[in-house]
């Protein structure tokens, strides 16, 4: 864990770390490009082709530890700006995660409830008989479905009443 004390030799790490591998990159290009002579290409390591081989794998590895330090270097840089330390930011964006989930949580529950809502209100609306009140009951019709079970209206109750009256 880098602490207060040892941060400035850690910060120090990162952009030297960053600036020799920019400085390895460069000069393995010049080395592939603007100094290179055969002669001494042969001379070092037997061959042309082993010379450019080696250069260009030192090339390859320089850019992997720019990116590697670049990022270490940037990111700590943003670190100093914000003026929070590595574990505080790690904390912050926890909370901002666990925020835009709770959000999102309550949006699409706030979807649902306004889509059943809607289904009640259509279902209640299409169910509803111009003669009367409809239930619907858990015993299943021939088809495995529930059964409507029609109740006479107002109407049809005072109907009957004054057929009896009669």
């Amino acid at each position: 864990c880098i602490g207060r004390r040892t941060y400035p030799y850690f910060y120090a790490l990162a952009a030297c770390g960053t600036f020799m591998s920019t400085l390895h990159a460069v000069v393995a290009i010049l080395l592939l490009t603007v100094w290179f002579d055969e002669e001494k290409a042969e001379d070092a390591v037997g061959s042309v082709v082993t010379y450019k081989v080696l250069i260009s794998i030192v090339f390859v590895g320089a850019v992997a530890l720019i990116i590697a330090f670049g990022i270490l270097f940037g990111f700590h840089t943003m670190l100093l700006f914000k003026k929070k330390g590595t574990y505080a930011w790690l904390l912050d964006e926890h909370e901002k995660k666990m925020e835009n989930q709770e959000a999102k949580r309550r949006k699409r529950f706030e979807e649902a409830e306004k889509k059943e809502a809607a289904a009640r209100s259509s279902s209640i609306a299409k169910s509803e008989p111009s003669s009367g009140t409809s239930l619907e009951t858990n015993a299943p019709n021939s088809k495995g479905k529930a059964k409507l079970i029609e109740l006479p209206s107002k109407d049809t109750k005072e109907e009957e009443s004054e057929v009896r009256n009669v």
